[in-house]
């Protein structure tokens, strides 16, 4: 056993950290005792398991994606699963509880604009574009359903009111 302190060419950690990311860090070999090893610059490793406490000063998770469009952040959005036309509004039902077992709340309140909007970028015929903005009337639940119901009468500008089964609204 070699004795004395070791430098990072002389440490072998497989499938962890290269060399370089530890140069001018010491291992006791002396009593053959691991010890923490502190590194004050980067680590790259395919993995990490972690069996104790993990302590972060700062976590980054990067994540690219392209929404190809404009994204709203909402907590009211849903996927209507129902629609019904009364006299002054239309009554978009979705679902309390999905096929998964998952629930959800109505976030949506009186008042609140709502818009539906989803574009192909294609045009002609069999393309399905759609756009509507209207506001909320009525927000409740029935037995099995949260509902909405969107004003006729005050949509936004270019709106066309079609709601059906399936449109996301937030």
């Amino acid at each position: 056993m070699k004795t004395g302190s070791a430098t990072a060419d002389d440490l072998t950690v497989k499938n962890a950290v290269t060399a370089d990311t530890v140069t001018g860090k010491t291992v006791n070999a002396t009593t053959g005792n691991t010890t923490d090893l502190n590194v004050s610059d980067t680590i790259v490793t395919k993995n990490l398991n972690v069996t104790g406490a993990a302590h972060f000063v700062e976590l980054i998770i990067d994540k690219v994606r392209s929404a190809g469009g404009t994204i709203i952040l909402s907590a009211a959005s849903m996927k209507t699963f129902g629609v019904t036309e009364e006299t002054d509004d239309w009554k978009l039902t979705f679902l309390k509880k999905d096929s998964d077992g998952l629930t959800s709340d109505n976030d949506f309140i009186v008042g609140d604009q709502v818009i539906c909007q989803s574009f192909s970028g294609k045009s002609g015929s069999n393309v399905s574009n759609k756009y509507y903005y209207s506001t909320v009337t009525e927000s409740g639940d029935d037995d099995n359903y949260h509902y909405i119901k969107i004003s006729k009468t005050y949509i936004g500008s270019g709106s066309v009111l079609n709601p059906e089964a399936g449109d996301t609204v937030v």
